[in-house]
């Protein structure tokens, strides 16, 4: 029992020297940030963000910061920072050393690989530096691309979307990236924003116009330069954009069929473009969507009977190796192979196959047509999508439609009628494909 009871004490003395050293060493440290000065040295509010993702003794260390100070403070704890992170024993170290000093600075390192510590932090830092955006004004001037441009939209997240910023914030942004190191940026945004967040800024993406914060996030300085005749084209690119962007979130993956759902149904009802839309149907959530949700979203876009119809074709919750597929026939592949398109309305699939071929795409014709509400479609139904078809003097379409049991069902005089519209437009691949039909072929015969 002594010895166990001496072993302890060493344990609490060498905790309490271990925590009395880490005390000085951020005492030193924020002497040594208070004799600091000049912008050079300043980081600014996404400097402390990144602090909270990489270092635990930071939601201590931000209660004691005086405004005067605070930026240059931030540049040493950065660089300390980042080394613990560069020497993963060290950082193990001092974070046992920071939970044998207080509880209270316990739960803190705990929490630093939390994304609510992150928040606070980042909240708590906004309020002390009073500044009130992290993106500032002009920043598109200078859009890295790619990782960067994903990790400037995660740290967008509590943006407070004003267009003023204080100098020293906005030469930190133009020289954070080359202050990080790799990945805290990526480790941050993962932290800051979740799910509630990618959701929210999900819900900006779709709506009419594009909110300012994400704007300057995916916009470049050619396309700011673009004559106002392509400003319609250009928000809409920004928006979507903005979708792809956001659904590679980590955050994105944890949303919700039935969230997922009622983005889609707002873009149905608000006219969003489907560009916007494609980023939505590859997430995890898309799978689960139900056969009720589907035959509502699809039939909502099909009712546009044009491009759109069969851009959400080609992405709308289809299995993981079509996820990435480019062309309508894969989409239309993957609708018919999904349970729910066996639930589709006889009306859907006809809109879905006048659409495909009011677009000319051919290719997606034979998987549409494969579905059991197609093989249903009356010969009225049939008979119409010939004469689309036949206007539009596409013979692939035709030829597909022509398979229909329907179309192998019309009268004579419906046949001859829609053989002679072919001729007088001069579509002469219609005409023979016509031809092929049993009403033609039983006419040839006599």
């Amino acid at each position: 029992m002594k010895g166990s009871a001496a072993a302890a004490a060493a344990v609490a003395a060498a905790a309490a020297a271990a925590a009395a050293a880490a005390a000085a060493a951020a005492a030193a440290a924020a002497a040594a940030a208070a004799a600091a000065a000049g912008p050079a040295a300043q980081l600014g509010l996404q400097g402390l963000a990144c602090l909270a993702a990489s270092s635990s003794q930071l939601r201590g260390t931000s209660h004691a910061l005086v405004s005067d100070y605070a930026v240059n403070l931030l540049l040493d704890a950065l660089e300390a920072a980042a080394a613990a992170a560069a020497a993963a024993a060290a950082a193990a170290a001092a974070a046992a050393a920071a939970a044998a000093a207080a509880a209270a600075t316990s739960a803190a390192a705990a929490a630093s690989h939390s994304r609510v510590a992150g928040v606070e932090v980042w909240m708590q830092a906004q309020e002390e530096l009073g500044i009130r955006t992290d993106i500032p004004q002009g920043m598109d001037l200078d859009m890295p691309q790619g990782d960067a441009l994903l990790d400037l939209l995660q740290l967008a997240t509590n943006c407070s979307n004003t267009s003023r910023c204080s100098s020293p914030a906005q030469q930190a942004a133009r020289r954070l990236p080359a202050q990080l190191q790799p990945g805290l940026a990526r480790k941050l945004g993962a932290q800051a924003l979740g799910r509630d967040g990618v959701l929210q800024l999900l819900w900006a993406a779709i709506a009419p116009g594009t909110p300012h914060t994400l704007h300057q996030l995916t916009t470049t300085s050619s396309s700011s330069s673009s004559s106002s005749s392509s400003s319609s084209s250009s928000s809409c690119n920004s928006r979507a954009q903005c979708s792809e962007v956001l659904c590679r979130l980590p955050g994105a993956e944890h949303i919700s069929s039935d969230e997922l759902v009622q983005l889609l149904q707002a873009a149905v009802e608000q006219g969003t473009a489907a560009i916007c839309v494609e980023p939505l149907l590859m997430l995890p959530a898309a799978k689960g969507i139900n056969y009720s949700a589907l035959v509502l979203i699809v039939e909502g876009f099909a009712d546009r009977r044009g491009s759109d119809c069969i851009v959400v074709l080609t992405r709308i919750a289809g299995p993981a190796e079509f996820g990435t597929a480019r062309d309508s026939a894969t989409g239309a592949q993957c609708v018919s192979q999904l349970p729910g398109a066996q639930q589709l309305s006889s009306a859907a699939v006809f809109n879905l196959l006048q659409a495909a071929i009011m677009c000319d795409s051919i290719d997606s014709i034979p998987f549409l047509s494969q579905l059991p509400q197609a093989q249903q479609l009356d010969t009225e139904a049939a008979a119409e999508l010939l004469q689309a078809a036949v206007q539009q003097g596409s013979a692939g379409s035709a030829e597909h439609l022509c398979q229909l049991p329907a179309a192998q069902q019309l009268s004579g005089a419906v046949v001859a009628q829609l053989w002679q519209t072919a001729e007088d437009r001069g579509s002469t691949g219609c005409a023979a494909q016509l031809c092929k039909l049993s009403a033609a072929i039983a006419v040839q015969g006599e």
